[in-house]
Order: structure tokens, then sequence, then C-alpha cells
């Protein structure tokens, strides 16, 4: 399986500028846009083998890795991606920077050629869900399910702010502000797709937040492109 490494733009040596993780803990921005970054397509049976991290496991690591990738390119701060050279020189005393911690987990059926979302849910926690029990995938054993393809698919959530920055949801601190993000992300798409086997959110929407979403399908076309909640607002 191949995951996401939110720190690879800053490693591949074009224009990205990475902004110091001081930034998410000190100063005050405005969410403008949030992205369901959906790359990780399973079997549903093949849900427990998935590599789930907790959020604030990957959020040290990350900042550990650019504490040591700073120190070895002579920088006080991440900014301007490095050259190639000096990108190769990190990884090869670092290796690969951090996995991407998923927040959001849709489960999926197919019915001929159309696929169907019937749960939506949060997927980061310490305790992997679908190891350990899950009430939805005990209902898909249902017969009305049997002969059905069945599917999940993981997917990151990157968020824009008002000053063109952009971060995984796993960086966004206090850890209070996180979850009313990832509670209003899952509360807008249980909503809007009102997937059959999620019991609550579905006849008003539940999240704090009402943020504007775009999804992005790297793994093939179920949502790919589709938008939710309120439109991106202009910039000023």
């Amino acid at each position: 399986m191949s995951y996401d490494r939110p720190l690879t733009p800053w490693l591949s040596g074009g224009r990205y500028y990475q902004k110091s993780l001081a930034y998410i803990t000190q100063e005050d921005f405005f969410l403008r846009h949030a992205w369901l970054a959906i790359d990780l397509r399973v079997d549903l049976h093949e849900a427990c083998n998935v590599a789930l991290r907790p959020f604030d496991s990957t959020w040290e690591e990350t900042q550990a890795y650019i504490e040591k990738a700073c120190e070895l390119l002579g920088r006080r701060l991440p900014g301007w991606a490095p050259e190639l050279a000096e990108a190769d020189r990190v990884r090869a005393a670092l290796g690969e920077p951090p996995l991407r911690s998923y927040a959001i987990y849709l489960i999926t059926v197919e019915r001929g050629e159309e696929e169907v979302c019937v749960y939506v849910g949060q997927t980061n926690s310490k305790h992997h869900r679908f190891r350990s029990g899950h009430a939805a995938l005990s209902a898909l054993h249902h017969p009305d399910y049997d002969g059905l393809k069945k599917r999940i698919y993981f997917a990151g959530l990157q968020l824009d702010d008002d000053d063109d920055h952009s971060f995984p949801v796993e960086w966004v601190h206090p850890t209070a502000m996180r979850q009313e993000v990832l509670d209003s992300v899952e509360a807008r798409l249980i909503f809007d797709l009102q997937p059959i086997l999620n019991t609550q959110g579905k006849d008003r929407l539940l999240g704090p937040l009402d943020l504007p979403i775009t999804a992005q399908n790297m793994t093939g076309r179920f949502l790919d492109a589709e938008n939710f909640g309120p439109s991106v607002p202009d910039e000023d």
C-alpha cells in the first residue's frame, strides 16, 4: 500500500513554501477551504491491514523531521523548497518524511455501474476500529449486500487558510480546534451524502463549522471533484 506524506512537496524541488509549524500554534488564521484527499482505496476485508497514524504521533514526528532537516540545510526555518540535491541529502540522512494521518473514511457498495456511500466516519484514533470491531461492517453482512462489491476509501484532510498556506488537519492546534474541523467535515459529508448506515446527522447539519469541501480522489472516480458545503470565499 502507498501512503501520502504531507512534506513531500517541500522535498520535490519545485516552487513550494513551507511555513514554520509554529505558525499553526502561535498565529491566528482563517480556514478558507478543505480538501478531502482520497488517496487510498481497499476492498473492505483489507481495511484491518491499513496503517492508521494517530494525529499526535504524526505531529511530533513532523516537527522533529523539519527541525533536523533545517539543521542539515543550515536554515532556521523551512521556507522555500530546497534544491533537489539538498532534498536528496535530507532524505539520505533522515529517510522519507512522516506519513499523513488519514482523517475520514467512506465505505461504499457498488451496484452495477453505481457506487454508493453507505457510511462516513472519522478514521484516526488510538484504536484501529477495523480490527476491534465496527458496527457498519457487521451491518454489511445483511443479505441485502450479498454479492455486492464493498470498498473503503481513506482520505487525508488538507486545509487552506487566508494566507495561502496549505497544511494537513493533523497539524492544527489546539487539538480542540482540530476536532471541530474533523467533526464539521464528517457532519457535512453525512448530511450531503445521506449514507444509509449512519444513524445521526442526516436530518440536520451537526458540525460546528461549515467549511467549503472539495473531494479529490486519486484512486478512482468516486466523489472526484465534487464540492460540499458553501462556496469558497473570495480572497480579499
